[in-house]
């Protein structure tokens, strides 16, 4: 039995769908399925009903997940005894975040923690944070850029930055005059977001509703990069935080430009209620502000979650 094979069980058990489940273990769902199938091999017995993708727990299976649930949190807490011991921060961390802060903000990061700690390990899975708060608490990903506010069942936060959203438009757009784009402007331009149910849209759609009506969406990307790529082939305009499109280079076919009412998202790091924190995780929110006021963002403080 191994330890990756009970990471993915606990995921299943949590989604209850083997896409989700997949995507919190940052692994296919083919792979994910071979893993649980494995899984009942070895133990002779059935875990999991199955309907398509959607699956139940079989009583063997709700008894195998306390015990799983309990190996993997020793586990890591035997990881966090060696790393106090050493007393040095060598990893092996790994930090979810979603797609608009792997842009430019978590390489950023990641430069300043590799400067502290040269021989520390990370590992970065790009995650929204609808599906992060679960991964956490799994304990998938030590820790999560998420877009605040996120509900704290099992979960506990550290707020980091706010940040500004701003206008992504083709360099030929009729809109390229104005200095700051009023919100009302773009209710019948084409626009291209995230999937429904981001913390990122729904700013963006409550933006809207405030001005008259909800967006026009013309494309769900998931990608911040393919959302810019989208803007530049004229399919759209894209509402992107400042630091996801900081500096638009010449020749790249894109232009920002503030909105009227600003939006802003509160971003933060969130990691597992209740458990012992993990020494790298401790020393990220330090780093991860005194990153985002380099990049133009405000820092928040404790109460601002």
């Amino acid at each position: 039995m191994e330890l990756r094979h009970l990471s993915s069980f606990v995921a299943l058990c949590t989604a209850l769908h083997f896409g989700r489940a997949a995507e919190r273990v940052y692994v296919s769902q083919s792979t994910l399925s071979r893993q649980i199938q494995r899984l009942e091999r070895e133990l002779g017995v059935a875990l999991f009903e199955r309907a398509g993708r959607r699956v139940a727990l079989t009583p063997a299976g709700r008894t195998l997940l306390v015990h799983a649930q309990h190996v993997l949190d020793e586990v890591r807490e035997a990881r966090l005894a060696l790393r106090g011991a050493a007393g040095c921060l060598r990893g092996p961390l790994t930090i979810g975040c979603f797609d608009g802060a792997g842009v430019y903000f978590i390489p950023k990061v990641l430069a300043v923690l590799h400067t502290s700690h040269p021989s520390i390990v990370v590992s970065v899975a790009t995650i929204s944070t609808r599906d992060a708060l679960p991964a956490v608490r799994d304990g998938a990903v030590d820790a999560a850029i998420v877009v605040l506010p996120v509900p704290l069942d099992g979960i506990q936060v550290v707020p980091l930055f706010e940040e500004e959203l701003v206008l992504t438009l083709p360099v030929h757009h009729v809109l390229r005059s104005l200095r700051r784009v009023p919100i009302r402007m773009l209710l019948d331009q084409p626009l291209i977001t995230s999937r429904p149910g981001q913390g990122t849209r729904q700013l963006i759609e409550a933006a809207f509703s405030a001005a008259g009506r909800a967006p026009t969406v013309a494309y769900e990307l998931e990608s911040v990069q393919a959302r810019k790529d989208a803007v530049r082939a004229g399919l759209g305009l894209a509402i992107l935080g400042k630091t996801s499109v900081l500096r638009p280079a010449r020749g790249t076919g894109l232009l920002t430009r503030p909105l009227s009412p600003p939006i802003y998202r509160s971003v933060g790091l969130a990691t597992r209620a209740g458990r012992p924190p993990d020494p790298l995780a401790v020393s990220l929110p330090e780093m991860a502000v005194s990153t985002a006021v380099q990049l133009g963002c405000k820092p928040l403080a404790q109460g601002d979650a």
